[in-house]
């Protein structure tokens, strides 16, 4: 479906934090970021969250951020090897921005930059959980790509 719009051979760098409300200050920063963006590719979106995602209560399922109505998403799509360094900075700056905003917390996975950030801003209060899940069903920790959760050790 979005082969289209994000073909292969482009570079990304996808980065988002969840926003209780939308101010002033987010559509300021989403227009500021947008205008400087160093790829014309790249873009600040918001996506409306709310009805089907939020009436699962949070501790249902894996994804823990179902009580925020919003996501902001910096999305850097850029062509070149050459360009990488100013796309990602741009992305994780605005992340930054977004982030010392009081109405803004966790990541979403499907966009995970670099999968720097902690397992913790993805799953929130269901992290603990999932660590005994994986202690469970993945004790040899195969499965650990991405914003990876680790199994406790033997001795925990």
């Amino acid at each position: 479906m979005l082969d289209e719009d994000y073909p292969d051979g482009l570079r990304y760098y996808w980065k988002s934090i969840y926003l209780s409300e939308l101010t002033d200050e987010v559509v300021d920063l989403v227009v500021r970021y947008n205008e400087s963006a160093p790829s014309k590719l790249s873009t600040v979106d918001i996506w409306h969250l709310g009805d089907a995602v939020s009436d699962v209560p949070q501790d249902s399922t894996a994804f823990w951020h179902r009580d925020k109505p919003y996501m902001m998403a910096f999305e850097a799509n850029w062509e070149n090897a050459e360009d990488d360094d100013a796309n990602v900075e741009w992305a994780r700056e605005g992340i930054s921005e977004a982030e010392s905003l009081s109405i803004a917390s966790g990541r979403y996975g499907n966009f995970p930059g670099l999968s720097e950030d902690p397992a913790t801003l993805l799953f929130g209060d269901n992290y603990e959980r999932l660590v005994e899940v994986k202690t469970e069903y993945d004790p040899e920790n195969l499965f650990h790509v991405n914003q990876n959760i680790a199994p406790r050790d033997g001795d925990a």
